[in-house]
């Protein structure tokens, strides 16, 4: 059971949530590098149910995006995103898709998703910090279309520690660790634990692949 304590420490509150999201692309290697990105490979692994999960990334510049979810082996889910149009398929068969669904792919086909926050359409406020697993942290809630979202990120480091998504029939809570450097200086997560529908789900980096082709 993950322990989350309100902070009783006055650490800083005059900070920004734009100057937060710029420190977190900051720490984990900076806007330039992720510009030098081609394309990059993500494949992921975990358990839920007693099922075996795997989950594959592909994004390629400056904003395409391909993501399959498989169950022990099967496919179960693919999302393709060529960079103006998409397709979502379930078991195989298409499934039709409105024009908010396609913008809520398209914000997520960025090498670094986290730079629309930074875009003027983007809702940002600062809420109160918190201590996470001893780690100080801003908090910053972000606002779109399809759900609120809350951030929090580490004080001392920059890094994003924790997740809270609140969509219209869910709430997902996502943990961030084992940040590692891949390519030319980048830090990705490589461990990430999620609280869902009373579930807990572990999910791990398998490989990572930048500019491979």
């Amino acid at each position: 059971l993950i322990a989350i304590l309100f902070s009783t420490t006055a650490f800083a509150q005059s900070v920004t949530p734009k100057q937060v999201i710029e420190k977190y692309i900051e720490a984990i290697g900076g806007k330039e590098k992720f510009a030098q990105l081609e394309d990059m490979t993500t494949e992921m692994e975990g358990e839920v149910m007693g099922q075996t999960f795997e989950m594959e990334y592909v994004r390629k510049a400056p904003n395409k995006f391909l993501m399959i979810q498989s169950m022990s082996g099967m496919e179960a889910s693919k999302t393709i995103f060529n960079g103006e149009t998409a397709k979502v398929f379930a078991q195989g068969n298409e499934e039709n898709i409105n024009e908010k669904k396609i913008e809520t792919i398209k914000k997520q086909s960025g090498m670094l998703p986290e730079l629309m926050y930074l875009n003027s359409d983007i809702k940002l406020e600062s809420g109160p910090n918190e201590t996470i697993e001893s780690e100080d942290c801003y908090m910053i809630s972000i606002t779109t279309d399809d759900a609120a979202i809350k951030e929090y990120y580490s004080v001392a480091t920059g890094l994003k520690i924790k997740q809270e998504v609140e969509a219209p029939n869910m709430t997902i809570t996502s943990f961030f660790k084992d940040y590692k450097s891949y390519g030319p200086g980048l830090l990705f997560p490589t461990l990430i634990k999620q609280e869902m529908m009373g579930m807990n789900i572990e999910t791990k980096v398998t490989k990572l692949l930048i500019n491979s082709g």
